[in-house]
């Protein structure tokens, strides 16, 4: 694998070099559109143009910066100063990591600068709301997640802690940005942060401490990505495309605060849009849809999240930094071998959970918030009965067909009432960038779904026989273009499809499975699977592949699947895709292991974690206690970290072994809301004891 890895890596260079050598000089009038555009969003002012009528602009203004790099050596050297001048602000305040910065009069003054009561300190509350969030940012992104501290700008700013500016840059149409300033070797930068000082143009005016959150855990994510690798963007400016930050930041924006779900403003420009690759990026107001796509499109870094782990992400970015240049493609495949998948196996499933928003989530086995989210555009829809069949169709390059790393979809509703099948007969056109087309077919109903691959030959031809459509509501062809090049050209197929009485054949259909099992690290957990075929084939069995898990087949239909996860896994929640074979299909489900400490701790935490006042969302403690105690023997309280007693619950019926939820109104004993900071939760149940955290932000 580190072979093709490293195989992947030159060809992917070559490419890059023949691109940058295209893409070497930016002409005047872009380079002196890139100026107006910073220039716009240091002004503080709302600039026409740079705002659609509807209130849309680029949510970060990291990828001016990012652009104005690349060419800096084609601006005159007193303008280039003045653009990447810091700004200048009256006053700040330190926190352990940040200093902040502010004015207190003026266009950059934050919201409400009067306003000085939590806690009356001289220091308006606003920044003090700035500092508890970035500090909590930092927590959670370096603490929590384990990334790498964003490298020390030693004293510029004043001194070594991390620079936050609080500017009026919604005007412009944005939240914040992230701007790299002194380049450490070939792929790390310092940099510091600006974030919008009041959020009224961007849609947050009534309660802008939701925007500046999300903003928080959106742009301190960049400066951990300028610290890791600065190159990963495919080409220069004015044709750059640094989408993997922003789909990554905006993924980031949900992790830390998973409550505000800013992110669903804009998932739209994904799901209406699906052709357009993941590489789709724009600065131009005049091409919307692929100005926000990179924004929508962190529903890739989701499905990684969500299909293997939350880690996948840190480890794809430490695997970017290890090669300087553009190379994250070939990085998430490395990473993903780890898990046993690649990102071609990955890509094609990702397309299928697409299909499954709106009123078709699955919000147990795919995307865990897609009921909110739109529908995904179909291209193409079909109810032909059997005796309508053939059909088919042709698209073009101008049809809104599939980019590299796009996707279309096809859908052809089904009759049970007729047996037999589909046979699928696919003709892309011919791509020369060393891309290919991957076609996949789920099937789908509301109950169940299974998705199969086509085989597609060197020249975009290939055929798929489905069988049993009555098995399911629908087929959705998904025809997608894959590869390990960056290109953004559109690719037209045609396809036709012929209904088969004779295409019958049961796939085998699994027993009933837990959808979650609890196991101690250190531990062993056996999990017996079995499945049945309506016409006796033969039934094999697979799983996914990771440290721990085997997968036992017995040769008549059931297995045994063992999972044994080391202490390092307590605390997460480990999904494991199970499969049951045989020569007409397959049947996949998915369990999910809870992995918890073999020493049976006492733990609680508070829900939502950190809790916002401002958002009205009901709080709820969350405790766990490994055995069943008696009542009075429970004792739950809050404290301060200097150990003061905040709360302590009263009334606790809840004694049984197992997860526990009670309602808090978020109030100390006195009914006063808390301040902001961290707290301490800690449980007495009988002879054990936990702890848990959480953080108010106000």
């Amino acid at each position: 694998m580190k072979k093709l890895y490293a195989i992947m890596i030159i060809l992917l260079f070559l490419t890059i070099g023949r691109c940058l050598a295209g893409d070497a000089v930016s002409s005047k009038a872009q380079i002196e559109d890139l100026i107006k555009q910073i220039e716009a969003l240091k002004s503080g002012q709302f600039v026409e143009g740079f705002v659609t009528s509807e209130g849309i602009g680029h949510k970060c203004g990291t990828h001016l910066f990012l652009g104005l790099l690349s060419v800096k050596d084609q601006i005159e050297p007193s303008i280039l100063e003045k653009l990447l001048a810091r700004p200048e602000r009256q006053t700040y305040i330190d926190t352990q990591h940040f200093r902040i910065h502010y004015d207190t009069t003026g266009t950059h003054a934050p919201y409400q600068v009067g306003i000085d009561v939590d806690p009356a300190d001289n220091i308006p509350d606003y920044i003090n709301r700035t500092a508890e969030i970035f500090e909590y940012v930092w927590s959670f992104e370096i603490d929590t997640l384990m990334y790498p501290a964003p490298p020390s700008d030693d004293s510029a700013g004043g001194d070594s802690r991390y620079d936050v500016y609080v500017s009026n840059v919604g005007g412009a149409g944005y939240y914040g940005l992230t701007q790299p300033e002194t380049q450490l070797d070939s792929t790390r930068y310092t940099s510091y942060i600006e974030v919008e000082n009041d959020y009224a143009e961007v849609g947050y005016g009534s309660n802008p401490i939701v925007g500046l959150s999300v903003t928080a855990a959106h742009e301190f994510f960049h400066s951990i990505h300028f610290g890791l690798d600065f190159n990963e963007r495919d080409g220069v400016y004015p044709n750059d495309k640094p989408w993997w930050y922003e789909v990554t930041a905006v993924w980031m924006e949900d992790v830390v605060f998973d409550e505000v779900d800013d992110y669903k403003l804009f998932v739209h420009y994904f799901y209406d849009y699906p052709w357009l690759g993941l590489g789709s990026f724009s600065r131009s107001l005049s091409d919307v849809p692929r100005m926000m796509h990179p924004y929508a499109s962190c529903v890739w870094a989701r499905f990684l999240h969500e299909r293997f782990d939350r880690d996948i992400i840190r480890q794809i970015w430490i695997e970017c930094s290890r090669v300087a240049g553009y190379n994250v493609l070939p990085a998430t495949d490395y990473v993903l071998s780890g898990y046993g998948s690649s990102f071609e196996e990955a890509f094609l499933e990702f397309t299928s959970w697409n299909f499954f928003t709106g009123e078709r989530a699955d919000t147990v086995d795919k995307f865990s918030e897609a009921d909110e989210w739109p529908d995904i555009s179909i291209r193409f829809y079909t109810e032909a009965t059997p005796s309508l069949y053939p059909v088919g169709d042709t698209f073009t390059s101008d049809d809104l067909v599939p980019e590299p790393l796009g996707a279309n979809y096809n859908v052809y509703r089904t009759w049970p009432s007729y047996i037999g099948g589909l046979q699928f007969d696919f003709n892309g056109e011919d791509i020369y960038t060393g891309n290919n087309w991957l076609v996949g077919v789920l099937g789908w109903d509301p109950a169940s779904d299974t998705l199969e691959k086509f085989y597609i030959d060197v020249i975009g031809e290939g055929t798929l026989s489905f069988r049993d459509w009555g098995r399911y509501d629908y087929l959705v062809v998904i025809p997608t273009v894959f590869g390990f090049v960056p290109g953004y050209s559109s690719y037209g197929y045609s396809f036709l499809t012929n209904y088969d009485e004779n295409l019958v054949g049961n796939a085998p259909l699994f027993g009933e499975l837990p959808s979650d099992t609890t196991v101690k690290a250190t531990k062993c957990v056996n999990i017996q699977l079995y499945a049945t075929d309506l016409q006796g084939d033969a039934i094999w069995f697979s799983s996914d592949t990771l440290e721990g898990l085997s997968l036992l087949d017995n040769g008549n239909g059931t297995a045994i699947l063992t999972y044994c996860p080391k202490m390092e896994m307590v605390g997460f929640s480990v999904p494991v895709r199970v499969e049951a074979h045989d020569t007409s299909g397959y049947d996949a489900k998915q369990i999910v292991f809870y992995v918890v400490s073999p020493t049976d701790e006492v733990f609680a935490n508070m829900f939502p974690n950190p809790i916002i006042y401002e958002d009205g969302n009901p709080i709820t403690l969350q405790y766990f206690l490994p055995d069943t105690i008696n009542a009075g023997d429970l004792d739950i309280r809050i404290f301060s970290v200097a150990g003061e007693l905040i709360y302590k619950f009263a009334d606790l019926s809840q004694f049984n072994s197992g997860f526990h939820e009670i309602p808090w109104n978020g109030l100390n004993s006195k009914g006063n809301q808390l301040a902001g900071g961290v707290y301490i939760i800690k449980v007495r149940a009988g002879k054990k004891s936990g702890s848990g955290k959480f953080a108010i932000i106000r």
